[in-house]
């Protein structure tokens, strides 16, 4: 599909119509706690609220029972109704909507609104995607108003503006978006199930080693845990816009560096000056305080970056264990239960290489640590695959949305 072709020529060329040319608002329902029923029955309604709204997914299993007299009929939700939060205290959950494709018997909450499409002038699945697109999202959020509270008004949504080409043009727009996002959704399946399996995988192992194995203290086995270089060594105003990297607390994610942190780089005779912070291939960097979850291990494009302020540096040069291992360990649920209990701080947790050296880890044999790494590492690439395809196709599709709504690229 090119710029060119006679689709998205017809598409740029469409007319303009507003949101309250073809569809209507329904505020949803208010109801006070006596209102509220135990589960269904017949004088309960379903009600869906904003936290039902899940990733562009209506999710209706969790749901709230109200008295059905709270509930008038033009607020019992339709087939292609879609569903918007209307107000919220986060500018990122306000307007976060989905549409719902099937009949389903309930209605909405108050601090939530329908946008339902008038079938005979506009295809409600082609609706659903003018909701969906770049422009819609960016009006939401400049329009947002409140200063605590996030709120969107009737006229923020239905003075919208859109193409509306013929309808027979609709339909065959959205078969193509459709179809792709039949792919995104099973994309997202598949990294959903990656991710549990990971976790299963993890919990699993290391149930095993520390029911097989006795623990011993990090700080017993041969290496260096040390922190990275503090303010007084390494001042804000050294860094610069490129140079030797720097791995602040900031820039680690799961075992690898985090792709949406800014870089941080120092020159080369700064980094001379802070030569012992320099990491070597095998090293584990950890955070001292915040998310004490992060971590990566040091390899390839790695080594030779400096441990940043604020994070921690695990050398091992001990024979009964892989560095991979300890980075895999570290990331478990044992060690994160003693960080979040040793860890100090009432508000952003905080540990030392001293509380490393008291923590446990079981050691299972080398065999069986590469073992568990090479698991580990297979599915950590099928994760990272099945992200990228997923980011791949999002991109597909907000692209298709945008020329095929006619709204440029």
């Amino acid at each position: 599909m090119t710029r060119s072709s006679p689709l998205l020529a017809r598409a740029e060329s469409s007319p303009t119509r507003l949101l309250d040319d073809v569809g209507d608002l329904i505020r949803g329902v208010s109801y006070k706690p006596q209102d509220i029923r135990p589960g269904p029955g017949p004088d309960a309604v379903a009600l869906l609220r904003a936290t039902n709204i899940q990733d562009g997914s209506l999710l209706t299993h969790d749901v709230l029972y109200v008295d059905c007299h709270r509930v008038t009929e033009i607020q019992r939700l339709h087939r292609w109704d879609v569903l918007i939060a209307m107000s919220s205290g986060s500018t990122l959950a306000v307007g976060k909507l989905a549409q719902l494709p099937d009949d389903w018997n309930g209605s909405f909450g108050a601090f939530c609104a329908v946008l339902r499409p008038r079938s005979n002038i506009i295809d409600p699945q082609y609706f659903g995607f003018v909701v969906q697109s770049g422009r819609f999202r960016e009006r939401i959020e400049l329009l947002a108003q409140g200063t605590n509270i996030k709120n969107l008004s009737k006229h923020h949504l239905l003075g919208f503006p859109f193409k509306l080409p013929p309808i027979e043009e609709q339909r065959r727009i959205v078969r193509i978006l459709a179809t792709i996002q039949r792919s995104k959704r099973a994309a997202a399946d598949v990294l959903r199930s990656v991710q549990k399996l990971k976790v299963a995988f993890k919990r699993h192992f290391l149930e095993q080693q520390l029911r097989a194995v006795t623990p011993v203290h990090l700080g017993d086995l041969k290496g260096i845990i040390e922190t990275g270089p503090f303010g007084s060594q390494l001042h804000a105003s050294e860094y610069a816009e490129d140079g030797i990297r720097v791995l602040n607390p900031m820039h680690l994610c799961e075992n690898g560096v985090n792709p949406g942190a800014k870089p941080v780089f120092i020159s080369e005779e700064t980094a001379a000056r802070l030569v012992r912070h320099r990491l070597q291939d095998g090293d584990v960097v950890v955070p001292r305080r915040g998310d004490l979850s992060r971590y990566v291990l040091i390899r390839g494009n790695l080594v030779g970056d400096l441990c940043g302020t604020g994070s921690i540096k695990v050398r091992l040069n001990d024979e009964r264990i892989s560095p991979a291992y300890f980075a895999l360990y570290f990331g478990s649920e044992p060690a994160q239960a003693y960080l979040r209990d040793a860890a100090t701080g009432s508000i952003m947790p905080n540990i030392s290489p001293n509380v490393l050296e008291r923590m446990p880890i079981a050691i299972p044999s080398r065999t069986a640590q590469d073992q568990a790494v090479q698991g580990w590492e297979a599915i950590d690439g099928i994760e990272r695959a099945s992200a990228l395809r997923l980011g791949r196709l999002d991109l597909v599709f907000s692209k298709s949305l945008a020329l095929l709504l006619g709204e440029g690229s």
